[in-house]
Formats: C-alpha cells, structure tokens, sequence
C-alpha cells in the first residue's frame, strides 16, 4: 500500500511540474523598417506597396512599452503598446498587440509574427480573411 502511494504521489508530482509554463509572445524591440503593404482585393500597380513603387520610407521603433512611427524620416504617430497571446477562430494561439496613440483617445489591435527578420501584421492571423498584411524587417 505504501509503494502504491508513493508512485501515486510520484506521479501526481510529475504530471503538475510537466504542466506547460505561459506562453510570452515574441519580442518587438527593436528598429523595423517596411517592405511592402499587401492590401487584399485590391489590385493594381501599387498592391503590394512597396518603398520603391510608393517613393515612401516606413519605420517603427519598439522599445519595452513604447513605439515610433516615422514616415521619410519624420515622426507622424507614437504611443505605447502591450502584448498578449490571443487565440484565432482555430484556437490556436496568436500574437495581439494592442498599441495606444500619444495625445489620441483611440487604440487599436491587430495581430503580429515575427519569423527571423520579418515582422508581420495582419488581421488574417486572427482567421479572418480580406485584412492584407504589412511586412518589416529588422534593422
């Protein structure tokens, strides 16, 4: 009986500690410079927009709760951010970030990848279908 219980209590223990720990989403420090804007059902010469085809030059600035925007060069928008994992129609977990305007009562939500490099928003993450995606790569 006691063998019974120890490998009963062994196996509780082993069950509680292999539990899996929470999951962070990944890091957006840094700086990040646009590649292209894939806008869905729109088509033409500037779908994807691009630096190239736009004559625009994009970057954001992460640091540990606040961003940057600038647009050739000049700041058009800043504020702070938060990230979570949120779960897409699949229920499969996703990247969320939620980001905050500087002087502005709006927020906004979309949802991130980050896959070596490149850095990904697109609502489509979500499940949902006809958001496009921009595209960054880390400087």
């Amino acid at each position: 009986m006691k063998k019974k219980l120890t490998i009963l209590f062994l196996a509780i223990t082993i069950s509680i500690s292999c539990k899996k720990s929470n999951i962070s989403p990944p890091i957006l420090v840094g700086n990040w410079n646009w590649i292209s804007t894939f806008n869905d059902g729109a088509p033409g010469p500037l779908n994807p927009s691009t630096p190239i085809n736009s004559g625009m030059t994009q970057s954001l600035t992460f640091t540990n709760n606040s961003w940057v925007l600038k647009i050739n060069n000049l700041i058009v928008e800043s504020g702070t951010y938060t990230t979570s994992i949120a779960k897409n129609l699949l229920g499969e977990s996703i990247n969320r970030i939620g980001y905050y305007k500087t002087n502005s009562p709006t927020d906004s939500i979309t949802y991130y990848s980050i896959t070596r490099d490149t850095l990904i928003f697109s609502y489509d993450l979500s499940g949902t279908v006809g958001s496009g995606a921009s595209a960054y790569i880390k400087n």
